[in-house]
């Protein structure tokens, strides 16, 4: 008997809008095909209201302390590390991570963790607007990068999919 496809999903925090209700809606609807559905999120920022307690008291998830939007490089790295043993422990078949920092992060450590699908979701990008110049081609190279690395990729939008084609 096999036994049931396993996704590992990754998120950086689960702050009310599109992206959580969509992470919950796909951790909640899959079960019924027999795939198992697991979701690490990070802990939402002051002053933001968190879907979970507001909608999804009762989503079974594994909070990762550091997951969250905010970039810190010792706290980035505590994460990766957490997430690869997660990811080895686990041994999903498929890791889909959602939106920037969770992108980044998640979809490096499942090609260290050596999980055979890799699937990310844009709700948005980085590429412009966020950050100075240096910073904006930095994030360009490491996204093209994971690119190359990634079964999928999935963007929410025609715009977010013509601007993430454009930038390479």
């Amino acid at each position: 008997m096999t036994r049931p496809i396993r996704i590992l999903r990754v998120i950086g925090r689960m702050n009310v809008g599109g992206p959580a209700w969509q992470v919950s809606a796909l951790t909640r609807g899959l079960p019924e095909h027999e795939i198992e559905s697991t979701l690490i999120s990070g802990e939402v920022s002051r002053g933001e209201a968190d879907y979970l307690d507001l909608w999804e008291s009762d989503l079974p998830v594994i909070k990762l302390a550091g997951l969250g939007r905010s970039v810190r490089l010792l706290g980035d790295l505590s994460v990766f590390v957490s997430l690869i043993r997660l990811m080895r422990a686990e041994r999903p078949d498929i890791v889909h991570t959602h939106a920037a920092k969770a992108g980044v992060v998640g979809r490096m450590a499942a090609i260290v963790a050596r999980v055979p699908v890799v699937v990310h979701t844009f709700h948005g990008h980085l590429l412009h607007g966020y950050f100075r110049p240096s910073i904006a081609r930095a994030i360009r190279i490491v996204e093209a990068v994971l690119a190359r690395r990634t079964t999928a990729l999935i963007a929410v939008g025609s715009r977010v999919r013509d601007e993430l084609l454009a930038a390479g």
